[in-house]
Protein backbone atom coordinates (compact mmCIF):
# COMPACT_ATOMS: atom_id res chain seq x y z
CA UNK A 1 0.00 0.00 0.00
CA UNK A 2 1.43 3.37 -0.97
CA UNK A 3 1.84 6.14 1.59
CA UNK A 4 -0.94 8.10 -0.10
CA UNK A 5 -3.38 5.19 0.15
CA UNK A 6 -2.32 4.49 3.72
CA UNK A 7 -2.86 8.12 4.70
CA UNK A 8 -6.20 8.15 2.88
CA UNK A 9 -7.29 5.10 4.88
CA UNK A 10 -6.13 6.74 8.13
CA UNK A 11 -8.14 9.87 7.34
CA UNK A 12 -11.29 7.90 6.57
CA UNK A 13 -10.87 5.79 9.73
CA UNK A 14 -10.23 8.83 11.93
CA UNK A 15 -13.31 10.63 10.66
CA UNK A 16 -15.42 7.49 11.06
CA UNK A 17 -14.19 7.26 14.67
CA UNK A 18 -15.36 10.85 15.24
CA UNK A 19 -18.92 10.13 14.07
CA UNK A 20 -20.35 9.26 17.53
CA UNK A 21 -18.86 12.42 19.03
CA UNK A 22 -20.23 14.49 16.14
CA UNK A 23 -23.72 13.04 16.71
CA UNK A 24 -23.53 14.03 20.40
CA UNK A 25 -22.21 17.49 19.49
CA UNK A 26 -24.98 17.97 16.94
CA UNK A 27 -27.63 17.03 19.51
CA UNK A 28 -26.13 19.42 22.05
CA UNK A 29 -25.93 22.24 19.50
CA UNK A 30 -29.61 21.81 18.65
CA UNK A 31 -30.47 22.25 22.33
CA UNK A 32 -28.64 25.61 22.30
CA UNK A 33 -30.94 27.05 19.63
CA UNK A 34 -32.96 30.08 20.61
CA UNK A 35 -36.73 29.87 20.68
CA UNK A 36 -36.79 33.38 19.20
CA UNK A 37 -36.83 32.96 15.39
CA UNK A 38 -35.14 36.33 14.77
CA UNK A 39 -32.37 35.64 17.26
CA UNK A 40 -31.81 32.16 15.80
CA UNK A 41 -31.49 33.64 12.28
CA UNK A 42 -29.01 36.23 13.54
CA UNK A 43 -26.96 33.55 15.33
CA UNK A 44 -26.86 31.52 12.11
CA UNK A 45 -25.65 34.52 10.10
CA UNK A 46 -22.90 35.21 12.65
CA UNK A 47 -21.80 31.57 12.57
CA UNK A 48 -21.76 31.51 8.76
CA UNK A 49 -19.67 34.68 8.77
CA UNK A 50 -17.20 33.11 11.19
CA UNK A 51 -16.97 29.93 9.10
CA UNK A 52 -16.47 31.91 5.88
CA UNK A 53 -13.72 33.97 7.50
CA UNK A 54 -12.01 30.91 8.97
CA UNK A 55 -12.04 29.06 5.63
CA UNK A 56 -9.68 31.62 4.14
CA UNK A 57 -7.04 30.58 6.68
CA UNK A 58 -7.18 26.81 6.03
CA UNK A 59 -4.64 24.96 3.97
CA UNK A 60 -5.91 22.47 1.39
CA UNK A 61 -5.49 19.35 3.56
CA UNK A 62 -7.34 20.89 6.53
CA UNK A 63 -10.10 22.09 4.19
CA UNK A 64 -10.42 18.47 3.00
CA UNK A 65 -10.77 17.23 6.60
CA UNK A 66 -13.43 19.87 7.22
CA UNK A 67 -15.29 18.87 4.05
CA UNK A 68 -15.23 15.21 5.11
CA UNK A 69 -16.52 16.16 8.57
CA UNK A 70 -19.31 18.15 6.95
CA UNK A 71 -20.33 15.06 4.98
CA UNK A 72 -20.71 13.18 8.26
CA UNK A 73 -22.69 16.00 9.88
CA UNK A 74 -24.99 16.30 6.88
CA UNK A 75 -25.68 12.57 7.05
CA UNK A 76 -26.85 12.80 10.68
CA UNK A 77 -30.63 12.69 10.77
CA UNK A 78 -32.08 15.66 12.57
CA UNK A 79 -35.21 15.24 14.68
CA UNK A 80 -38.31 15.44 12.50
CA UNK A 81 -36.29 15.71 9.29
CA UNK A 82 -37.07 13.63 6.25
CA UNK A 83 -34.00 13.28 4.06
CA UNK A 84 -33.96 12.20 0.46
CA UNK A 85 -31.43 9.61 -0.57
CA UNK A 86 -28.35 11.32 -1.95
CA UNK A 87 -26.58 9.79 -4.86
CA UNK A 88 -22.92 10.41 -5.41
CA UNK A 89 -21.73 11.25 -8.87
CA UNK A 90 -18.30 10.60 -10.24
CA UNK A 91 -16.37 13.70 -11.26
Amino acid sequence: MTDRKRNEAKLVAAIAALRPALVVASDAAHKLNSDDEEEADFDRIVQLGYITDALTMLCGPKARVLADLLDVLLAIEEPGEIREEQTETAH
